[in-house]
This record gives structure tokens, sequence and C-alpha cells, in this order.
């Protein structure tokens, strides 16, 4: 249908025109060659528009959707014959005459998209077979819709389809969106945002950290399932050594020892040496390539059987690779390095917590010993002794917020005096190396710094170890494919990180949520309304917003606690 009018010319004409798949009509104002004015403001390229009458033409628009809806599309689709027609023709094709026939022919075909394409009011036939692509799509499209609308009724009535239960952690992590059962239950919610606290409500998940632990869950490999223990015939030391770690820790990596030598002290550093049992290889997605320590839960790489039998427990000898250094106090000397595989008796397993009021006198002097040795390491970082230590408790919920010990500061620089040791073996004879917080091959730097003080809990000391080992003619060369495990550890270790923080978070929230009511708490602030609490790991936000300086200390009380989106809100007292 062509419409003759002249450019640029102010009208009270009608046009009828095309409108979210719909045929529309309203009073136009001008005609330009390109697009059509309304009298409303609107804009409409003049391909969109249809008819242009002398009056009013709602009648006319109303008259042609039910002829429309009298219409078969395929017979439309035939009549064109390949053809590319304009809608007057078209109409023609199929005994439609006038205006009504023809606003009828477009308004059929704007409803189905999938049999015609469109040209600037030309009408081209789709190809055969992309049309029954396109009614397949559309048959699919009904179907789910249909479904959608089945598990939305039995939503509504209270009733949990087996369906929305099997997909439950999908539907938390926003999989598949355009699946009937996301789309059904995201309306169930009331939004995406609320998925998972309907989940919670209708069932699926006990609370808010369930929800989190499901997803970490459902992304993290499976445990190990290896029992290759290995414990070679080894040389016994005339060390006895004791390890530092946190309260409940089941993986034992390090311990340490001191013995009288010469002018000095013999200091030992001993590791454990997981790595004596064949290395698994290859398929590294399907590996934990790090253990995970929730505050109520722990995921650990290795098996039970592997870390009962590495793991370096009080009360036997442990096979070990350690690390023996010559160290004379008085002039701070300290003597070259030297490495061996051996067993060591193990004394003690000190928590950290409780370190200074659990050690006896003999271990006393050789910790002072080790104070002494730590104090001449060279320092990688500067020490902050203000820095806290947050331990977050699950039973009750709670955090107890303390400086960080003297001990656990001279157990890291220990530890970084053997990475950086075993590093400078390995460097340009493979390996993985640590570079801005990310694991890889080849360092740049001439003193490169390598993780292979904790061959239990992370699997880049694992192999690591083994390559030492190698170089040191105590095992054979390990088959790692360097580059891909790299790859692989730095996702894995981010996302077991992305996790930790999300689960001690959660304890945080729960520990607030537990204080007595109007409880006041200190707080600083910080830019955009944001404030640090003192005594917690948590920022949150301030509403009403306070008057301050940056980093003025406030007083605050808990307003809200959202444990799905993990926010915390206060009000100033």
């Amino acid at each position: 249908m062509s419409v003759i009018v002249s450019d640029m010319t102010v009208h009270r004409e009608w046009a009828i025109y095309e409108k979210r798949s719909e045929l529309v009509c309203a009073p136009l104002a001008v005609v330009t060659p390109r697009t059509v004015s309304l009298t409303s403001g609107d804009k409409i390229p003049r391909h969109r528009v249809w008819l242009i009458v002398q009056e009013e033409s709602t009648p006319l628009v109303v008259e042609a959707k039910a002829y429309a809806a009298s219409m078969d599309i395929d017979i439309l689709w035939r009549a064109a014959a390949g053809r590319s027609l304009d809608a007057a023709t078209l109409a023609a094709c199929v005994n439609a005459e006038g205006n009504v026939g023809t606003l009828a022919v477009v308004q059929k075909i704007i409803n189905n998209p999938a049999y015609f394409y469109r040209n600037s009011g030309v009408f081209q036939p789709a190809a055969a077979e992309v049309l029954e692509k396109a009614k397949a799509a559309l048959c699919r499209r009904a179907s789910d819709a249909k479904e959608e609308e089945q598990l939305l009724t039995e939503l509504s009535a209270g009733r949990i389809p087996q369906e929305v239960a099997a997909a439950a952690v999908n539907l938390l992590m926003r999989k598949n969106k355009n699946t009937s059962i996301f789309k059904a239950v995201k309306k169930a919610a009331g939004g995406e945002q609320h998925i998972a606290e309907y989940l919670v409500k209708i069932g699926l998940f006990a609370d808010a950290r369930s929800c989190w632990e499901a997803m970490f869950i459902h992304n993290w490999p499976a445990p190990s399932t290896e029992d290759k223990v290995s414990l070679p015939a080894l040389p016994f030391s005339s060390a006895r050594a004791f390890s530092v770690d946190d309260a409940g820790t089941i993986e034992v990596d390090d311990a340490f020892s001191v013995q009288a030598e010469g002018s000095g002290w013999l200091i030992g550093l001993h590791i454990a040496v997981p790595a004596m049992a064949p290395l698994s290889v290859g398929d590294y997605e399907t590996m934990r390539l790090t253990s995970v320590y929730f505050p109520d839960v722990k995921h650990p790489m290795l098996s039970s059987e592997q870390i009962e039998a590495y793991s370096l427990h009080a009360g036997c000898y442990c096979p070990t690779l350690s690390l023996y250094c010559h160290f004379n106090p008085t002039t701070g000397n300290i003597g070259a390095p030297q490495t061996r595989l051996e067993k060591v008796f193990i004394s003690h397993n000190f928590a950290l917590e409780n370190f200074e009021q659990q050690v006896p006198a003999a271990v006393r002097t050789q910790y002072e010993v080790l104070c002494t040795f730590a104090a001449h390491l060279p320092s990688a970082r500067r020490e902050d002794g203000t820095r806290l230590n947050y331990r977050i408790s699950t039973n009750p919920p709670g955090v107890i917020a303390d400086v960080r010990s003297s001990v656990s500061v001279v157990v890291e620089k220990l530890m970084r005096y053997v990475n950086s040791v075993w590093a400078k073996q390995l460097y340009k004879k493979g390996g993985l190396f640590r570079a801005n917080g990310v694991t890889i091959t080849r360092p740049s730097s001439t003193k490169p710094y390598a993780w292979l003080s904790s061959p239990l809990r992370r699997y880049v000391d694992l192999a690591n170890q083994r390559l030492l080992l190698f170089l040191l003619g105590q095992a054979p060369s390990p088959a790692v494919n360097w580059p891909k495990l790299a790859k692989m550890f730095n996702v894995q270790y981010v996302h077991a990180r992305y996790y930790q923080d999300q689960m001690e978070r959660h304890w945080v929230l729960r520990a607030l949520a537990d204080l007595p009511a109007n409880t006041v708490l200190k707080a600083q602030l910080l830019p955009r309304n944001r404030i640090r609490l003192e005594g917690y790991p948590l920022c949150g936000t301030l509403n009403p917003p306070a008057s301050g300086v940056l980093d003025e200390t406030i007083e605050v009380r808990v307003r809200d606690l959202d444990f799905f989106a993990q926010r915390a809100y206060f009000a100033p007292v």
C-alpha cells in the first residue's frame, strides 16, 4: 500500500501504524521522507506506517484485527509463492479486499514474524526449511509456557514439583534462565534476587548457610578416593620436633626443631612429604587442588588415608623433608641450608591459640631460639603489630578479635624462609612459583618464591615437592603439565576463597543477630555512607547517614541483616 503525501506538510489526518506488534491509530503532525511525526511527539519510521486517512480510524483497525484472527497464516505464506509483495498485492492473493483486508494481512504477518521477512513495506516469504525450524521453536516455546504455568500452579498451591527439587542448586546459581522451571520459580519468588529466600521458605534448603554451601559443593570436585600410601625406609633424625597450628587442624604440614651444635644451634624446619606417594596428573579440572575451611566444616584436598599417613602427628616418627641450617645467635650468622629426606620424631602438636599456656619449659627454650633466628631472616613484608586476627565460632555464633600473636608471625617467617630456599633449587628446573598473588610457571625475578610448605593442603606445594624430591634423587621425574596446573589452581583457589569468605560472613552476621537488642557497636566512617565495624571483619551501610569525617569512630546499632544478600545495615546512635 502506498501513501502519497507532500513532504514537510502539517496534516490533520490520522495515521495507522505498527506499534509493538499491533496496529494502532493516532493523529499525525508532520510527514518527512523518512519519518511520520505524531501530535503526541512520537516519530514513526515511514515503512511502519500503513495508511493515512482523513478521520479517526479506530473502528477500521478493530475490524482489521478481527478479520486477521480468522486468517490462516500458512495459506497466506503459500499464496506469496516465494515472491516479494507489498501488503495490498498479498491481500489480493487471498481475496482480502479493501483497506480492511490489507490491514488484516499486515496484522496477521506482524503477529507471525517467522513466516515473512519485511523490508520497507515489502514482504518476503521465509524459506521452507527456515520456517520449519521456526515452527519447531514455537512449539517448544508453547510447550515450555504450558509447563511453566503448570509448575507455577503447583508452587502456588504449596506443593513442590519434583522438577523444581531436582534443579534446586541450579536455581540458586541462576543457571539455565530460559527453562520453564527457572521462569516459574522466578515468578513465584517475586524476582531473581529472592530465589534463594524462596527456596528456603518452601523447605528445599534449611537456611542461607546451606544455600551457600550447596552452591560451593555443586562446583567443587568430589573428594579424593586415593588410598595410595608409600612409606619407604628412611634414616631416623636425632631431632625432636614440635608443631604449632590452629586448633582442630587435621593436616599438620610443618614442625620445628632446635639442637645444640658447636657454638650455636642447628635449626630444623620439617615439612610433611605426601609427594612420596604417586602423584596424580592429567585431568586437573576434576581434582581438588586445595583444602577449603569453612567455620563449621572442612573440605580436605587429600583422602583421609593420605592425611593420616603423612600428617605430622605427635608421638611418632613421621617422614619429613627437612631443611637444616646452623645459626649462631651471637653473630647472627646463618649457615648454608641443607635438605634431607628423613623420619623425625614429633613430640608435640600445639594449638596456636593456647601455645603460650601449653608450651613446657624445654620447648619454650627452643621456641626462643626460633624467635631469635626468625628475627635475623629477611622479611618480605612489613610486619604490622596492630593487625587483628579474627576467629569465628559457630556454637554459639561469635567473633573473637585479637592482635596477631608473635607465634604466628614467627611461624610465617620460618615458612617463608623454607619456601624461598627451595624455590631457588626449583628455579629454571620447573615447578610453579608465586608472583603478584597468582601461580605462574616462569618467575622473572632472580629471587623466586614458591609454595612448598603446605603439601597436604595445596596441590601446588605437592607438585613442587615432587619435583624437589626428583632433584634430590629421591623420586622419579614428575609428569606434570605445569601450565595447565597453574591455570586450574588459580581458578579453583579463587573459587574456594570466595566461598570461604561468604561462609565466614554468614557466621559474622549470625553473631550480630544474636546480640541483645539495641547493642551499641563502634565503627569507622567510610565513604558513601559505609562503615567498618570494630571487632568484626565486616563493613556495612549506614542509614540514615551520620555526619562526621572519614575514619572517625562513631557508635551504631544493628538496623537490619540480610543473610541472603549478605548485607548489614546500621543506624547511628
